[in-house]
């Protein structure tokens, strides 16, 4: 039987399919609507996250704690530790002087000697290939590399100007006697200033790349009615010593500077 039409519409009561198929329709509906919301605030959640992230990035890159400086190989620096350090005022506000001063002895010159006289250190080719700067094969060791630590130059150079310093306030001799047998003891006057002038550059040029911010205190000094700087102030130092053994470590004993020796390193650095 064909249902009545009123209105040209159909009767829902005598027609239960119409029911179900408006319920379908409108269920569908609602769900595309879900769907489309739950897009929208995913959409806002994802691009919240990302701003969060893009302004935790840029706070932590411009923190001074982040800026680090471009990493240059080394081979020493698995030998590098840190230590608390408090510098011995060497004479100052009563402080007794350390080993290294006063005029040259042959106590103090071993001191300044144990220091830094390794000579000339050697590493392997795997090593060698990592540094920012072509280096040169040794004769009398293959596979091994030429490398000098710099802080062992700076502190020859520094016992360099130390010579010259007291020389200078005793009016002896101009060039050293107490080299120990050193390659250039019987150097002339003129390349012997021309040696302490490179050491007193080279030492200058150390200092304002290593730039110690350590802050020296102030304290109040009654007896002279002014207030001084503190030199024995606490401070975090590379442990020199752990340094020190790489290079007795790595030390080249014998060295021939005068023999060329084709280099594998070539190509690498070019």
């Amino acid at each position: 039987m064909i249902p009545t039409q009123r209105d040209g519409k159909g009767n829902p009561e005598e027609d239960p399919f119409l029911i179900q198929e408006t319920d379908a329709v409108t269920l569908s509906q609602l769900n595309a609507q879900q769907r489309r919301l739950h897009y929208i605030i995913l959409g806002l959640l994802t691009g919240l996250v990302l701003m969060t992230v893009v302004a935790v990035v840029a706070w932590i890159t411009s923190s001074p704690l982040f800026l680090r400086p471009r990493h240059h190989y080394s081979p020493a620096e698995v030998a590098v530790r840190y230590k608390d350090t408090i510098f011995a005022a060497g004479g100052l506000q009563g402080a007794a002087r350390t080993k290294y001063q006063g005029p040259p002895t042959d106590e103090s010159d071993k001191a300044w000697k144990d220091l830094y006289d390794f000579g000339i250190s050697k590493i392997p080719f795997s090593e060698a290939i990592k540094l920012s700067n072509k280096t040169v094969p040794f004769f009398e060791y293959p596979g091994e590399f030429y490398v000098q630590i710099d802080v062992f130059h700076q502190l020859h150079c520094l016992n360099r100007i130390r010579h010259w310093f007291w020389h200078a306030v005793s009016h002896e001799l101009s060039v050293d006697n107490r080299t120990h047998h050193e390659p250039d003891a019987a150097e002339t006057k003129k390349n012997a200033i021309e040696h302490v002038d490179h050491c007193i550059d080279s030492i200058r040029q150390s200092l304002m790349c290593s730039a110690d911010v350590t802050a020296l205190t102030g304290f109040w000094n009654e007896e002279q009615q002014l207030v001084k700087a503190k030199m024995d102030v606490i401070r975090t130092c590379r442990d020199f010593e752990s340094i020190r053994d790489w290079g007795m470590k790595h030390r080249a004993l014998q060295w021939n500077r005068t023999v060329y020796v084709p280099n594998p390193l070539d190509g690498y650095f070019d």
